[in-house]
């Protein structure tokens, strides 16, 4: 006896239920357009601004611009980056950056606190101008061809943004040149001056560094950072910080100077070393820190350090067994150069 087909369904040629499983990967249209969505060009998540709009100037409530303050701090591992902040620009340092008008400011500081109390003594009136929310002014020159990435590198100086090496024009007078650093707690103004058209400013710009930029790419624009350095070091007789910098080390197969000219040429003037790249934002935080760094230490270093170093008393070599114990535990001196260490003398 044949039983009648009491399902509800009604089978397909497959033998397959409409909604079962088997046939909801059968007989399925294929998609429509698919082909139209591919060729559509990849657009950017933001607007192509040319990185204009990470350098532009914030206003507060009261309408006046605000600085953007970079914040680091050293630690055993190296230095952080604790983020940008905003602050009100300080009535002393003006829209033309000027270094004179600054310096008075602090002395006049300085002045109205010693008078106003007669108690308070000359170190403490010091103490107390130096906590003041003005920062410290340096100046830095920035020497090197034209094309090694030195308006690249005060780009991205000024932000935590990854800037991808945009060359923004620091020329105009509109934009400044200038970066505020917090580090440890202390903030200081860096003033940077191109001086690449004007070799005189060698001679005739005081400045607290120098920086000397060379492409890795480019072996003559490493002679010529090679001329930059004598004229400093040996024509101007100038022993102040000196960094090089070695940039665009992305170019790895491009690469026509070798690490350890570099690095010869360093110890030879007694400059400090470092490679970075402004395409990615590789070691720029380390050189704007190292540059703050060494200039601190340069002031803060007293002619006293220097003469203790070279007129030291020779340790006396004790015989027998205690000399025994004194060669093999004595602190051997670190091999190779310290040109690439930025954070120390």
């Amino acid at each position: 006896m044949e039983l009648a087909n009491s399902s509800p369904f009604r089978y397909n040629n497959h033998g397959s239920a409409p909604s079962s499983r088997t046939n909801s990967f059968k007989n399925k249209p294929r998609p429509r357009g698919v082909q139209k969505l591919i060729d559509v060009p990849r657009r950017n998540s933001m607007p192509d601004t040319g990185g204009k709009e990470l350098l532009s100037v914030k206003c507060g409530a009261d309408g006046e611009p605000l600085r953007r303050v970079r914040s680091f701090k050293m630690t055993s591992k190296g230095i952080v980056n604790r983020g940008d902040t905003f602050r009100q620009s300080n009535s002393s340092l003006a829209s033309d950056g000027s270094f004179s008008e600054h310096i008075s400011h602090r002395e006049k500081h300085r002045q109205r606190i010693s008078s106003e109390s007669d108690s308070v003594d000359l170190d403490n009136a010091n103490k107390i101008a130096t906590s003041t929310a003005i920062p410290n002014v340096y100046r830095v020159a920035l020497c090197g061809s034209v094309g090694v990435g030195k308006t690249a590198l005060v780009n991205q100086f000024k932000t935590s943004e990854y800037m991808g090496g945009f060359e923004i024009s620091i020329g105009d007078e509109d934009d400044e040149m200038t970066v505020s650093v917090l580090l440890d707690g202390e903030e200081s103004t860096l003033e940077f001056h191109d001086v690449t058209e004007n070799q005189d400013l060698l001679r005739t710009l005081n400045v607290d560094a120098y920086m000397v930029v060379f492409s890795v790419n480019n072996p003559t624009t490493f002679q010529i950072a090679k001329e930059n350095l004598n004229k400093i070091r040996k024509e101007l007789k100038i022993n102040k910080t000196i960094i090089i910098v070695a940039n665009k080390i992305d170019l790895v197969r491009k690469r026509a100077v070798p690490e350890s000219d570099a690095k010869k040429l360093a110890d030879t003037y007694n400059c400090k070393y470092i490679e970075t790249s402004v395409a990615l934002n590789h070691q720029v935080d380390e050189l704007l820190v190292g540059i703050l760094r060494q200039i601190r230490i340069k002031r803060n270093m007293k002619p006293s350090d220097v003469i203790s170093e070279s007129t030291s008393k020779p340790r006396v070599k004790r015989s027998g067994a205690l000399g025994l114990l004194d060669r093999l535990f004595a602190r051997k001196p670190k091999s190779g150069s310290t040109c690439d260490n930025l954070y120390d003398a």
